[in-house]
């Protein structure tokens, strides 16, 4: 890279870095720290939880997916737009959880089941995070690696190592420093700044690779009809491994499955200055994604047309044999693959944007992961399990560890775990060991009277086996020795299991031949994710049923009947008529029911497009390749337009919402029994009045 480059990567994480120190002055108590005082605005929170979820690691992932399935995973991510507005519009879930006036899930959880149970939850929750989050550093450290020309390995006296062990290093000493000084606070301040960098990055990039790279739509087209059409036309995405309809087909019943259950950015959940604010930030959130979605398209795109070109023949060899020599990690072949064709494609400037750019994307990512899992220990495990409260400072130096640790195991885990499949793929087994079961049992708990604490359990322990045998299975050197001992020892069951996996799933057998020459369990991750969730319901049903005494009093966990809360508006509430069906309160502003609304017509409108094409392509099979081709050419033509208007609205409203961020947290009355703990099924803090940054009581 030129030193431009570097410039641009060293002034934006220094950046970063001096605002950070700057909110270390207003991290005062323990809400603070967990929450940012509870005084986040709607954009803000809409451009730091998104660059939380997104990622370096994401992007990544999205580029492997796009270098597989080209422009058609777009189309099949439609399947997710009814369910989402679905979702949203019925209350799905959150409407009684409400109602539970539960402060965390894991509270729910001790109020429907017990409280060894809540403990129990939130260990299983911490564990799948950590793992989860386990390949995020090592998966951008090597891209940065490839990317940056880096060498492959670094000799420190007689010691030689990988380089990416460096990079992860410097990556969550970067994410700890911002962290662990004023927790949330800096978190949600620093994500904002490196978000609203990443939103112009990927406008910038987007428009080069669009409009400047090949000079000609048509010459990505030709490419990619010649080689995979597939790509292009999603009514042939049978033929694409692994990313097929069936995987978004899964996707979209884990949305409804497990809505609110999974916790990566919790600490997000509770740093809205109200409820309203919360609801906005994920209204908006529809708009954040516009730059994120055409750039996971383009880039990877261009990457595989550079590769498979033959005006770029000479530089494809050049990434081939590299990728040969140096990586022999099948898993990790077209995350190399892309990142070196991005390196030699992008002019100096740009190269060193995309760079910053992914930089402060893994940052953001890894200082909110560690946020959430670290917090998560403290407030769901150690504290239910102490007899004796922290005080305030003691509360925040035990945060601080937790987090600390979730650091050192993810660099471990980093430094020993071998990735054997696509990263996506990965997080939908990883997630499972939680998700596999938690849906059973938060609906379960909402919906149903006969669902009980053993049922609880045994959902949960289920998908966790599951998903934990699959990961652990899934590395060849302990595969192969079970796989051994069975041929040698087991040669029944050996041969019922090639008798049954022939005649129930011959596409196995023609991949991987007989279980003889198994190297891992040949299920990918989704299918494993989607096996984990369908027994998890069954079993939840099943012991429910053998285990139920009698049914519980739902009507009381909701403050329902003669259980109603007077004070508590939620429970009085009567069902909604006119616009107040689509969630429209007297709480929407006319800006408010105008972004509102013109988001539903967005997603619908979009909706259309896929039902009328998919049924017209499906009936009158008259579609073709360049037709699909002339489709996208539109649509990207749309969304880019879109991209830039989205940015400079987000950024200049996350701006102002920064600017009165600060002014708030100035004059915030802090409580010290805000802390999380719940006695008698209410928050500790409502107890005491809160107390001003002196110390004394409020008024």
């Amino acid at each position: 890279m030129h030193l431009i480059d570097w410039m641009i990567i060293i002034v934006s994480v220094l950046t970063v870095l001096l605002i950070a120190g700057t909110t270390r002055k207003y991290m005062q108590g323990v809400a603070d720290f967990l929450a940012a005082g509870r005084v986040g605005g709607r954009y803000m929170l809409c451009i730091a939880e998104g660059i939380a979820w997104l990622g370096a690691v994401s992007i990544i992932a999205g580029f492997e997916t796009g270098y597989k399935a080209g422009f058609t995973s777009l189309w099949w991510q439609q399947i997710h737009v009814p369910i989402l507005l679905l979702i949203s519009l019925s209350g799905w879930i959150i409407y009684r959880y409400r109602e539970t006036r539960a402060l965390t899930l894991a509270q729910f959880f001790e109020m429907r089941y017990s409280r060894r149970f809540r403990i129990f939850a939130g260990i299983l929750q911490w564990v799948a995070g950590i793992i989860n989050m386990g390949i995020f550093p090592a998966v951008t450290a090597r891209f940065f690696v490839y990317f940056c020309n880096l060498p492959l390995e670094l000799t420190l006296g007689s010691v030689t190592f990988p380089t990416y062990w460096l990079v992860m290093f410097f990556l969550l000493i970067s994410a700890l420093t911002l962290l662990l000084f004023s927790g949330q606070i800096g978190v949600l301040v620093t994500d904002f700044v490196q978000g609203s960098f990443t939103n112009i990055g990927f406008v910038c990039l987007t428009i080069f690779f669009f409009f400047f790279m090949f000079g000609d739509w048509s010459f990505i087209v030709d490419t990619l009809i010649d080689d995979n059409p597939e790509m292009i036309n999603p009514m042939l995405t049978n033929k694409v491994e692994d990313f097929n309809i069936w995987f978004y087909l899964i996707a979209g019943f884990s949305l409804v499955y497990n809505h609110m259950a999974w916790q990566g950015s919790q600490g997000y959940n509770a740093s809205a200055k109200s409820p309203h604010e919360a609801r906005m930030a994920r209204i908006i959130a529809n708009w954040r994604g516009v730059p994120n979605m055409v750039f996971f398209a383009v880039l990877p795109i261009c990457a595989f047309v550079y590769m498979n070109n033959p005006e770029f023949s000479q530089g494809a060899e050049v990434i081939q044999q590299s990728v040969s020599e140096n990586v022999d990690n099948e898993a990790l072949t077209n995350q190399v693959k892309v990142t070196l064709a991005i390196s030699r494609m992008l002019p100096t400037g740009l190269m060193g944007m995309f760079a910053a750019t992914m930089m402060l994307a893994s940052i953001s990512t890894l200082n909110t992961y560690m946020h959430s899992w670290g917090s998560i220990f403290v407030q769901d495990v150690l504290i239910p399990i102490r007899n004796k409260p922290f005080n305030a400072k003691k509360h925040i130096w035990a945060l601080r560890g937790s987090i600390l640790f979730v650091a050192l195991f993810v660099f471990c885990f980093g430094m020993l775990y071998k990735q054997t499949e696509d990263i996506l793929l990965f997080f939908g087994l990883t997630g499972a060991i939680v998700l596999g079961g938690a849906g059973s049992v938060i609906i379960g708990g909402l919906y149903w009277r006969k669902g009980t604490t053993p049922a609880a359990y045994s959902a949960m322990i289920v998908g966790a086996v599951l998903s934990l045998g699959k990961i652990i299975l899934d590395q060849e050197a302990l595969f192969t020795k079970l796989r051994d001992y069975m041929i040698s020892k087991m040669p029944a069951t050996v041969s019922s299991i090639n008798s049954y996996v022939s005649n129930h799933f011959p596409d196995i057998i023609e991949k991987h031949g007989m279980f003889e020459s198994w190297l891992r369990i040949p299920i990918n991750g989704q299918w494993m994710f989607a096996v984990a969730m369908a027994s998890a319901i069954l079993t939840y049903i099943v012991v429910s049923l053998l285990t139920c005494k009698g049914n519980f009093n739902l009507e009381k966990m909701l403050h329902r009947g003669k259980y109603k809360i007077e004070s508590d508006q939620s429970t009085r509430e009567k069902p909604q008529r006119g616009l107040k069906i689509f969630g429209v309160t007297e709480e929407f502003s006319k800006t408010d029911k105008f972004i509102y609304f013109i988001t539903i017509f967005w997603s619908m409108g979009w909706m259309a497009v896929f039902l009328v094409g998919t049924a017209y392509a499906l009936i009158s099979g008259n579609t073709t390749t360049m037709g699909w081709a002339k489709f996208w050419q539109l649509q990207f033509w749309i969304l880019i337009a879109v991209s830039v208007i989205v940015s400079i609205w987000l950024l200049v409203g996350g701006i102002k919402n920064m600017i009165e961020m600060f002014s708030d947290l100035k004059t915030l009355k802090r409580n010290d029994l805000d802390d999380g703990r719940v006695i008698n099924s209410h928050n500790l803090s409502d107890e005491a009045k809160p107390t001003s940054n002196d110390g004394s009581q409020g008024q």
